[in-house]
């Protein structure tokens, strides 16, 4: 392990990306930051102006072959990544067959199979320093279908699922993976997803969850035993009670919640 850690952040330049990013340089880690613009990359290596900020990755993850860019250019750069943080996420909120399938496909790309790509090629490396961590972000979505986020929600029920069985696979050689499920968050999240903001319910601005909390969560769990955890009381309560609820019954007033939502956007 380096003196001082390294880690690795993708969609650094906002929400809780950001935090992260301001959190682990508090922490005395030295940070690489990943996100597809440059202007913003340049603006919050400016911002926080810390010489603990060793460089910025200018790159699309939800095009092919992103994460072989972003892993090539550590081992060329000699950069032995501590803690590799998946945070990179985007939603598609709509109707799944009248939304372009290109962005539904970008989506799954970015929130799947790049985040398996750069999984499989640091934890390879950490496995043979036996040391390493990884940090997945998912969502309280994972536990349950989402009418109108159908794909987004999935996706996080992946990263998820496969966040904890690679967890139990690679502890043996001193390499952890944890996945934190946050629930609505003041991100961009809606803007860039379609959700309009609402004055009631689980997207009304007064309900959503500050990022430096969420950040400080995450501290937790990545020096904790859990392989995951959920971030937010109400978020644990749902989740607790989504396993004792029939899914169907869950789905119905999943679907109510959103369709409502649908019509104003």
């Amino acid at each position: 392990m380096n003196k001082i850690p390294l880690a690795l952040i993708t969609g650094a330049t906002s929400g809780i990306g950001l935090a992260l990013t301001k959190m682990l340089l508090e922490k005395n880690y030295q940070v690489i930051l990943v996100g597809r613009s440059a202007e913003k990359l340049q603006q919050v290596r400016t911002q926080l102006h810390n010489i603990n900020i060793i460089n910025c990755l200018c790159v699309d993850l939800a095009q092919p072959n992103a994460a072989h860019t972003v892993f090539n250019t550590c081992v060329e750069k000699t950069y032995y990544v501590d803690l590799l943080v998946n945070n990179a996420g985007v939603g598609v909120f709509g109707e799944f067959t009248e939304e372009p399938l290109t962005k539904t496909t970008n989506m799954l790309n970015l929130n799947i199979t790049t985040l398996t790509e750069l999984c499989h090629l640091f934890a390879k490396q950490m496995c043979q320093r036996q040391y390493g961590k990884i940090l997945n972000i998912a969502s309280t979505a994972a536990f349950q279908p989402v009418p109108y986020l159908a794909s987004y929600a999935a996706s996080k029920s992946y990263v998820l699922h496969f966040s904890e069985a690679l967890n139990a696979e690679l502890r043996q050689k001193n390499v952890k993976v944890y996945c934190l499920c946050p629930g609505a968050t003041a991100t961009n999240f809606m803007d860039i997803a379609g959700i309009n903001q609402q004055e009631q319910g689980v997207f009304a601005k007064q309900a959503l969850m500050n990022v430096e909390d969420v950040a400080k969560r995450a501290w937790r769990l990545i020096n904790s035993n859990q392989a995951y955890t959920i971030v937010g009381f109400k978020n644990h309560l749902l989740a607790f009670l989504n396993r004792f609820t029939p899914r169907a019954v869950v789905t119905y007033f999943s679907h109510l919640m959103f369709k409502s939502m649908l019509k104003n956007k």
